[in-house]
């Protein structure tokens, strides 16, 4: 019997025949297990049956020599006997009452097959349709609405994801589950390093405990100001709205589903509007301090004439022991009139004239005014200057100005222990002329930072600022159609940036 047959062995997971394989073998499993499967045609595959001790399969390709209907493959390790189709031939003529009940067995088992499938496939009709049919057609409509959820889904996430609006949603624990591009490029956080995370930490003043107390007692959040921190530490001023998906009090949580939060970056735009609120001020300012000037130096001179008048009366009488408080008076009104034209220096931000000036020359000179009045203080005051001059048409006096008072600001913001460093530098590109003053002081603190260039506001003690250096040095930028801004942090140093815009009619810088 053995000269008819062949022992095979397959490892689990080994492939006996695949579907579509021509082949005419019978196989009998003497020990382990298999399985008969088919795959359909969006890649998915359906066990069929399976196979162990004692059975036979590939009974139909053996019967009729047609390709494989299904694959085969071992579940664990395996053995099989083989029987081929041109073996059993040779068999049949040597012992053929063995053949014919080894025949007779298989058509049996198919025969049984056959009649257990159709008493599954009869009990199984509906309303006079076979299972088959219905199962089609369920599968048809299952398959037509998954087609239409999939390109639901899709076209919802390419609108979300790719929306310019930031559009956070948060799951009922208050984890990040969606984070946009929009908020990816604004905040400078990848999806992948923030989903999971809380969002709580990334508001600045504690806004948000606010803003899950409002959308808890059902207050609208609409076009909510708050601020959040980008990854590299920066402020951004936001329009926030924000609701909770399907709360309520049928919900299961307090936040039902979650929390969408969309949010537009409006940072440029309070800037714009603190910067003109500043310009109208320094106006009013500069009108005011023209004005109390005015009327101070009518009052003035009439001191001036009186003293010189006092001082003739008095030599003709030879009181000269009086012409010491003469000329104390004297010199008072000389100081008065220095610091009245100081002042009206100091308010007039409108460039009186413009000149093609080169902006590292104009440094050199502030560094210059400001290192005999360094206090004592070790202060290393670094610029490195670019080979190229960098030209544009502006003030050189009022650009001094703007420059000799961020130093005077960052000297008086170093510790008098400490190692000073203030450092300038300057680059240009196609639209705009950037320089950046940068000191190691201890810094400007979060709820100060937004109002350093306000008039009048000051962390100086009393009597030793007037407020008025940073928002003097916010207008002549400004009236040079360029910024100011500010980046600090407690114990990290201040970085102020100008950046002033190059000229349109062709001028090279």
């Amino acid at each position: 019997m053995m000269k008819f047959v062949s022992i095979e062995k397959y490892p689990a997971g080994g492939v006996i025949f695949s579907e579509g394989d021509a082949g005419s073998s019978l196989y009998v499993v003497v020990a382990g297990k298999i399985k008969i499967y088919r795959g359909l045609s969006e890649g998915t595959v359906v066990e069929i049956t399976n196979f162990s001790n004692n059975e036979f399969f590939g009974e139909m390709s053996f019967m009729d020599n047609q390709t494989r209907s299904a694959s085969a493959s071992a579940l664990e390790e395996t053995t099989l006997v083989n029987i081929s189709s041109e073996s059993f031939e040779e068999f049949s003529k040597k012992f053929p009452n063995a053949a014919f009940r080894l025949h007779k067995n298989v058509i049996s088992e198919i025969q049984a097959r056959l009649r257990r499938t159709n008493e599954r496939y009869s009990y199984h009709v509906i309303w006079g349709k076979t299972m088959k049919d219905a199962l089609s057609k369920n599968y048809e409509e299952l398959l037509k609405s998954h087609i239409e959820l999939s390109a639901s889904r899709n076209f919802l996430y390419n609108v979300l994801n790719n929306s310019s609006e930031m559009i956070i949603v948060l799951d009922p624990s208050e984890k990040i589950v969606v984070f946009n591009t929009g908020a990816e490029e604004a905040l400078k956080f990848k999806s992948s390093e923030i989903l999971g995370r809380k969002i709580g930490g990334l508001f600045y003043f504690d806004q948000y405990p606010e803003i899950i107390r409002m959308l808890l007692l059902n207050q609208p959040v609409r076009n909510f100001e708050t601020s959040l921190k980008s990854s590299d530490g920066k402020r951004l001023i936001l329009s926030l709205s924000a609701f909770i998906i399907n709360g309520g009090s049928d919900s299961e949580t307090k936040f039902g589903e979650g929390i969408v939060l969309i949010a537009r970056n409006i940072t440029e735009k309070k800037m714009l509007e603190r910067q003109l609120l500043q310009n109208e001020k320094m106006i009013f300012l500069g009108r005011t301090i023209s004005e109390i000037v005015h009327d101070i130096r009518n009052p003035l001179t009439i001191i001036q004439l009186a003293s010189e008048c006092v001082s003739f009366k008095l030599a003709e009488f030879g009181a000269g022991c009086l012409q010491k408080n003469i000329d104390q008076i004297d010199e008072s009104v000389r100081r008065i009139q220095h610091v009245m034209s100081n002042t009206l220096d100091f308010a007039k931000v409108v460039p009186t004239s413009k000149e093609e000036i080169d902006l590292s020359e104009t440094i050199e000179k502030a560094i210059g005014a400001c290192s005999i009045n360094k206090k004592n203080k070790r202060i290393d005051m670094k610029f490195d200057r670019p080979k190229q001059p960098v030209v544009l048409q502006g003030n050189a006096s009022q650009f001094e100005q703007v420059f000799v008072n961020l130093i005077m600001n960052s000297i008086q913001a170093i510790p008098d222990e400490s190692d000073g460093k203030i450092i300038f530098t300057i680059c240009s590109d196609k639209k705009n002329v950037t320089v950046t003053v940068s000191d190691n002081g201890i810094g400007i603190s979060e709820d100060v930072l937004p109002n350093v260039f306000e008039p009048f506001f000051t962390t100086k003690p009393s009597g030793e600022g007037t407020g008025l250096g940073l928002s003097i040095c916010q207008a002549i930028v400004s009236q040079h159609g360029g910024t100011i801004t500010c980046e600090s942090k407690p114990n990290s140093g201040t970085n102020f940036i100008i950046r002033v815009p190059k000229e349109t009619d062709g001028t090279i810088f």
